[in-house]
């Protein structure tokens, strides 16, 4: 079995950086995401960090209604030595993550996600467990399958064809941001 290394993330890297503007409708409202943003989140010290695999290629303007929120994709190992696709808004908050190393089975990487909710701090545990199940409802409604432990299966990527099965760079991108937005729906104002 091939291990998820550098080269398999640039691989994917290549593909998803080949997504463009996109939009969709999520709980009523119109969210158009257009390429580039002013001043970059996906940095460390102000700096472009070398081991973001996407660069500034996977960096949006989200409009939301009138409003505009940077969004930012990031790929790179972790301290852990785990890969991960990280999802960032302003003041490096991140939204939400899918772990490939993880996620590798055999020849295959499987995005999957579990939906925790971890903020505030301040929330009790009924609270987030409340703030999670409305969010499941939402992501349901969208039309994502989640399960009954909460996990969001996104797709694959085979290691040997070098192609996605059960989703595309543009569904896979879209789908971990309307994950990311319902997860976080108070810094969007929806």
């Amino acid at each position: 079995m091939k291990k998820v290394d550098d080269k398999i993330c640039e691989e994917i890297s290549k593909k998803l950086c080949q997504v463009g503007n996109f939009e969709f409708d999520l709980l009523g409202n119109n969210c158009i995401c257009e390429k580039g943003i002013k001043n970059s989140i996906n940095n460390q010290g102000g700096y472009l960090s070398e081991e973001n695999f996407f660069g500034r290629n996977l960096e949006y303007t989200l409009k939301i209604n009138s409003d505009e929120y940077p969004i930012a994709f990031q790929l790179y190992k972790n301290v852990k030595d785990f890969y991960r696709i990280f999802l960032l808004t302003k003041n490096n908050k991140m939204l939400t993550s899918v772990n490939l190393t993880k996620g590798q089975n055999a020849e295959r990487i499987t995005f999957d996600i579990q939906i925790k909710i971890s903020s505030p701090q301040s929330a009790t545990q009924e609270e987030r467990k409340f703030m999670r199940d409305e969010c499941v409802k939402k992501l349901v409604e969208y039309g994502l399958n989640v399960d009954k432990k909460n996990h969001i299966y996104l797709g694959e990527y085979d290691i040997s064809e070098r192609k996605f099965f059960n989703t595309t760079p543009k569904n896979l991108i879209q789908n971990l941001l309307i994950i990311g937005i319902c997860k976080n729906k108070a810094i969007f104002g929806i």
